[in-house]
């Protein structure tokens, strides 16, 4: 019945696994175990497509991840002539690793074209640099862009988390923490033309 529905699942077809539908293909269902996994990927190929496409001669992709670490405090404080204790709970982002990185060569182009936008078709920092390379006589050479993973993300914290609600899995290879990671991410596009 599946094969007759056009409904297509990522990577194949498991009757003991949970699909999320792809965002950008109703008739798509992506297996949550792999679902960051791909979602990467498809934003690397992407915007290699687009250095390809706009006639670069190079670019370097990297994924920078910022280690959220979570500290808490507890304190007591009085409050009309009462104590209460509360917990004062920060996050702080000052760590930071990288994940991976691609670096492509091209041998360039002369007649640049617009590339086909998924991912990345409503971020203005791309769409301006597509838009610099295509028009105008004083044509861009290099340019380097940090993209933020949080505006591209895979799914919601709050879909992680049901997610994770439903398949009881441990919290170390839970998607909250694949969507914590995730959000707490950025691309370091770097082309050159």
């Amino acid at each position: 019945y599946v094969l007759l529905s056009g409904v297509e699942f990522i990577p194949f077809v498991r009757c003991d696994a949970i699909y999320c539908v792809d965002p950008f293909d109703r008739n798509k269902f992506i297996n949550t175990e792999s679902t960051f996994e791909r979602t990467i990927n498809e934003k690397l190929a992407e915007l290699e497509h687009i250095a390809y496409c706009l006639g670069a001669k190079s670019c370097s992709i990297e994924i920078v991840e910022n280690d959220a670490q979570l500290s808490s405090l507890t304190a007591n404080i009085k409050v009309a002539e009462k104590f209460v204790d509360t917990k004062i709970t920060t996050e702080n982002k000052n760590q930071k690793k990288q994940s991976a990185k691609n670096i492509s060569q091209f041998s360039g182009n002369e007649k640049p074209r617009s590339p086909q936008l998924k991912w990345f078709a409503y971020d203005e920092n791309v769409k301006g640099l597509i838009k610099m390379r295509l028009t105008g006589k004083n044509l861009i050479k290099a340019k380097t862009l940090e993209l933020q993973c949080s505006m591209t993300a895979t799914m919601s914290h709050k879909t992680a988390v049901a997610i994770d609600k439903i398949k009881k899995v441990k919290a170390d290879l839970s998607m909250e923490v694949k969507s914590v990671k995730e959000h707490s991410s950025k691309l370091i596009f770097e082309v050159l033309f």
